[in-house]
């Protein structure tokens, strides 16, 4: 069921015309394959793995963000430059004892290598995004997301949704990585279509923030990573608890979210 927090509105308050979409947690359930290949990177150093929960808690801000999270979750330190000597290929301590610093570049490759191995091992798109997608043809759709952009192309071609959107930006693009604003007035930019004909669906603290500091309406996807509790205080627009649920915003919001929006 979804929710609105405008629903006193004029109806033609939300003509849709661009959806920009963050991928895990919204698209795709990609839990099991993140928190396999981060634990793939732990082992690499002689660290214990993590349970998933603790990992995709450390989900949103980009895999440099993430790394850094998962290893100060054990009490190493992610630090920057050639300075430290072992490689990923190298040998490392067999237990975690000991491990105080690790080179932050290292890491996030190491992360990047076990991933790129298993994008689609586990990793499925949620029920009702496959139906629902063609259903909300003729807005033009986009991927936003902080994950590196050959990895959403691989995963969207993966699982057959390639063709609905029109344009993909990662966390590896010029435009920045959420929650700054700077993807999504990307994709504005590219569209040419206004802030206010957009709306931005994710399931993150940062997917709203970076929705409002664009000036795009946000749909919070409550089914997602993030639990309900972190994302209502930041107050989204709309809130859903399945993908599918953009058709009842699409409905109650008449005479269409969609149609009328100037496209055929």
């Amino acid at each position: 069921m979804s929710n609105s927090r405008a629903e006193d509105e004029p109806n033609d308050a939300m003509a849709i015309r661009l959806l920009l979409f963050d991928l895990d947690g919204t698209l795709i359930d990609s839990r099991s394959d993140i928190a396999a290949a981060l634990n793939g990177m732990l082992v690499r150093y002689g660290i214990p793995p993590l349970d998933e929960g603790r990992i995709l808690s450390f989900v949103g801000r980009g895999i440099r963000s993430f790394v850094t999270q998962a290893l100060s979750a054990v009490g190493v330190e992610s630090v920057s430059g050639p300075e430290f000597p072992a490689t990923i290929a190298g040998s490392f301590p067999t237990s975690a004892v000991g491990v105080e610093s690790v080179s932050g570049d290292e890491a996030v490759e190491a992360f990047s290598d076990e991933y790129g191995k298993r994008l689609l091992d586990r990793t499925v798109l949620y029920p009702g995004v496959a139906e629902t997608l063609p259903l909300l043809r003729p807005a033009r759709m986009a991927v936003v997301s902080n994950k590196p952009g050959d990895f959403i192309e691989r995963i969207l071609q993966g699982l057959g949704i390639r063709p609905y959107f029109e344009i993909i930006i990662g966390g590896d693009s010029p435009a920045g990585i959420k929650p700054s604003p700077g993807p999504f007035i990307a994709a504005l930019a590219r569209t040419a279509i206004p802030a206010s004909e957009a709306l931005v669906v994710g399931d993150s603290p940062y997917d709203i923030a970076a929705a409002k500091a664009a000036g795009i309406r946000c749909c919070a996807a409550l089914y997602g990573f993030h639990p309900v509790a972190e994302l209502i205080p930041h107050e989204p627009d709309f809130t859903i608890e399945t993908f599918a649920d953009l058709l009842e915003i699409a409905d109650s919001r008449g005479p269409s979210l969609l149609r009328g929006s100037g496209f055929s």
